[in-house]
């Protein structure tokens, strides 16, 4: 079997689970190899891995994971069922020369009776007689066997198994936590544990923080014929990030920004991103997992919905233009939604750009279930250039940046040109993340600056965020986004 390498966020995660439900103390001295992430790695990688391999790394499917969690449960219920039924046998007919389990109870009690018999204490807190006590740890015991959720490793006598027998007893039931944590928080898919985006996207305001309609002007041919719409977004005299919309469309109905809801479809079609992504641009998604992920209806209309808003991010395309620079980029360069045997399927070509920025590792990286505690919109934009900010910090001191107002204009696309209201949704923003302990530990508003000490980044964001490239700190440096905005101001 092929080794993968899991996030160390999600083997936390699983670690997470298994101390809450699991009684047994010292889990990790149960095993053979004692390491936290080895011992998950080997038991995902048993049960769960793919044959499909994608830049290295195995990615999980929502079908293969319900269907080997399936299994797993089935075994784990035949193996309780099995436990219980030999301790019932054997306390009734003593067929095993160990004396063990509900037989090594039922002893241990008729002598205690027996010792105790005088005292009011045993009957008060025992029970009448061990006949009683036995018959009620039985029902215990058949309750827990028809619980298909029970774990077994808490079986009341796992102590007493083998050491072999009690790190199968783990291993089933960390297999099914693993299941369980995959289908409940990312759809069954290990790669949707860490989002990433493209650096054109984190550093230039491409999406919205509310819906709004585009107030478009037209540039015209010599021959006065419409060349394409657009809409300025002016951060500085200097620097303005222009959204162009092909007359095509911008002629069928009003055209909105992209908003909240475009950026989760957007992030929702490159989470399924495969080989053919990686050799053609290409993604093919089911248009109803994108509808599963992001609504909580699936309506026909949804499904109308989710069409419409791909086209728009087909039909819209960006130019920044600062002093001595120009630079032009789309999301989409081909989108084709239809009817495949009643399944609505998506294909779509993904933007040379982003494709190239894919392909490099010129992405910021987090991870989906910190992102998932935002309820603000601007919050699960704005979080992507801080992160890239937090990066580029020192390792040996606070890492403390003061940002003028104009980086979260480049940043974010604000409807409201009005400053003050601008501030208190930065503010709002910033509070948040300090609130949920996600990239900033604090924060404070000077005038129009705003200055931001980062938390620390840990060892583990280090392996799972930032070593997706030897070369990633050197391309992130390159590419600051603070060099743009001092290029546009100076």
């Amino acid at each position: 079997m092929a080794k993968s390498t899991l996030p160390k966020y999600f083997v936390m995660e699983v670690w997470d689970e298994i101390k809450a439900h699991i009684n047994i103390p010292d889990i990790q001295e149960c095993f053979k190899e004692k390491d936290e992430n080895l011992i998950i790695e080997k038991i995902y990688n048993e049960s769960y891995v793919s044959n499909e391999i994608y830049e290295n790394s195995f990615i999980t499917n929502e079908l293969e994971v319900k269907e080997s969690l399936r299994i797993s449960k089935k075994r784990r219920n035949q193996t309780k069922k099995r436990w219980v039924q030999s301790a019932i046998k054997d306390y009734e007919k003593g067929t095993s020369k160990k004396v063990k389990e509900l037989r090594l109870e039922y002893e241990e009690l008729i002598y205690f009776f027996e010792e105790k018999a005088k005292s009011n204490l045993v009957n008060k807190f025992l029970g009448e007689n061990p006949q009683d006590i036995i018959e009620e740890t039985i029902f215990q015991l058949k309750s827990w066997c028809d619980d298909t959720n029970s774990y077994l490793a808490n079986y009341p006598y796992i102590l007493e198994k083998s050491n072999s027998q009690i790190e199968k007893a783990l291993t089933a039931d960390i297999t099914v936590l693993l299941g369980d944590l995959l289908l409940k928080k990312y759809n069954g898919k290990i790669q949707d544990v860490i989002v990433e985006k493209p650096y054109s996207y984190v550093d230039h305001p491409v999406f919205s923080e509310v819906r709004g309609k585009l107030e478009l002007e037209e540039e015209l041919t010599e021959e006065e014929v419409v060349k394409h719409y657009y809409n300025d977004y002016k951060v500085t005299p200097d620097y303005n990030a222009q959204m162009i919309v092909e007359p095509e469309y911008a002629q069928q109905k009003l055209v909105g920004v992209l908003d909240k809801t475009d950026e989760r479809i957007f992030a929702e079609v490159l989470n399924h991103r495969n080989g053919l992504f990686a050799t053609k641009r290409k993604i093919f998604v089911e248009v109803g997992k994108i509808i599963k992920a992001l609504y909580k209806s699936d309506n026909l209309n949804t499904y109308k919905l989710v069409a419409e808003r791909l086209v728009k991010m087909r039909s819209v395309t960006f130019n920044i233009i600062t002093k001595d620079r120009y630079t032009a980029f789309g999301l989409f360069d081909y989108v084709d939604v239809r009817d495949e045997d009643g399944v609505w399927m998506a294909e779509i070509t993904v933007n040379e750009q982003i494709y190239q920025e894919y392909l490099n590792k010129q992405t910021i990286r987090m991870y989906k279930a910190v992102i998932q505690k935002f309820e603000l919109p601007i919050s699960r934009i704005l979080i992507f250039a801080l992160q890239k900010e937090r990066f580029l910090g020192k390792d040996d001191q606070p890492n403390k940046q003061v940002y003028p107002y104009i980086f979260f204009l480049a940043k974010v696309r604000f409807k409201n040109k009005n400053r003050k209201e601008n501030y208190k949704l930065i503010e709002d923003s910033l509070q948040e993340m300090v609130n949920n302990g996600i990239c900033i530990k604090e924060f404070k508003r000077v005038g129009d600056s705003f200055h931001i000490e980062y938390i620390p980044i840990t060892e583990y964001e280090v392996e799972d965020l930032l070593d997706s490239s030897p070369r990633v700190k050197e391309i992130i440096e390159l590419t600051s986004p603070s060099q743009l905005l001092e290029s546009a101001s100076n």
